[in-house]
């Protein structure tokens, strides 16, 4: 969502009228958040909802959730109906969809079509991670996925292995990240915290991360953090839970060496060497510099007359083209 955001902003900065469409609850958690980045009421830029059989309350803390094949089976009922009927009251009639390339289960390429536009699906991930998904069928053949997955309560045990290392953290943990409740620690572990850490249920990562007091993040590996990260200039440790997270951890930590993976069973003396080599150690330095590295790789991407720059305004003046057809 926040990649597809982005996008968004990038393109209508190229002068293009925005649409972005979002599920209500998601919607609400974005505002909620601060996340729309003052773009709500820009001229040009709108936001607009579909239903996902969920209400939700703004001024709750405890955000309703749903599991993937839920939010899923609810689309892929009801997604098309309710994305027709609001292309049918937009003031400026679409000249182009761009989807989020996991939603053509929701039938969003038979709606281009019938809506007589085209389509372009932006996958989120990295390159490495969408071969998997390509590959899946042969992975699977093959006894390599479902790969292992972390079980949530390993999140409440890194809180402890945080104070071990005697170095200053910030924690930030969803207040509806065990089984959509509000997560409860150990009073034990909130006295022993509040002298060399904070926690909270949200913060503006890039910032955070962009701070010169930050010298490592513990991540779950999902490819937005870490491109974040690596924008940053700061190595990383990591944790990959599900999806591609694994693959990108690999990426960080065995390819591109800026970053360690926790494996097996989170050991809080494996988790606490870990953050003091990351912090203190001659490995944490050299991956310090191979992260500065790719922080001036992205800033090079991103500039002017740089990869990336060019890229969005080759796809805006396509887009601008095909309206035209």
């Amino acid at each position: 969502m926040k990649c597809m955001l982005k996008l968004a902003r990038l393109l209508h900065h190229k002068g293009l009228h925005i649409t972005f469409i979002n599920t209500e609850s998601n919607h609400l958690r974005l505002f909620k958040h601060g996340g729309s980045h003052g773009l709500d009421g820009v001229p040009g830029f709108q936001f607009k909802t579909v239903p996902d059989g969920l209400t939700s309350n703004p001024d709750d803390e405890t955000e309703p959730t749903q599991t993937p094949e839920e939010v899923s089976l609810y689309l892929l009922t009801h997604f098309l109906d309710s994305f027709l009927d609001l292309v049918a009251g937009l003031e400026i009639p679409p000249t182009c969809v761009i989807c989020d390339g996991f939603m053509t289960f929701a039938n969003t390429i038979y709606a281009a079509e019938k809506l007589q536009i085209p389509i372009i699906l932006y996958w989120t991930m990295a390159a490495c991670g969408f071969m998997v998904y390509y590959k899946a069928k042969v992975l699977f053949d093959k006894g390599i996925v479902p790969l292992k997955v972390m079980p949530i309560q390993d999140l409440i045990e890194f809180g402890w292995v945080l104070v071990n290392s005697s170095h200053y953290f910030l924690w930030i943990i969803r207040a509806d990240l065990v089984d959509g409740k509000l997560a409860v620690l150990p009073q034990e572990l909130k006295d022993v915290i509040k002298d060399r850490g904070f926690i909270a249920s949200w913060c503006s990562q890039e910032e955070v991360l962009n701070h010169p007091s930050v010298g490592g993040f513990l991540t779950h590996g999902g490819w937005g953090s870490m491109i974040e990260s690596l924008s940053a200039g700061v190595p990383m440790v990591c944790r990959p839970f599900s999806h591609d997270q694994q693959v990108n951890c690999r990426q960080m930590c065995q390819e591109w060496e800026v970053g360690m993976e926790i494996e097996g069973n989170v050991k809080r003396d494996e988790v606490e060497r870990l953050v003091r080599v990351l912090m203190e150690g001659i490995e944490g330095k050299r991956m310090r510099k191979k992260a500065m590295e790719w922080k001036k790789a992205t800033e090079i991407a991103a500039a002017a007359k740089g990869s990336s720059s060019l890229n969005v305004e080759k796809l805006a003046k396509e887009i601008t083209m095909s309206s035209r057809n």
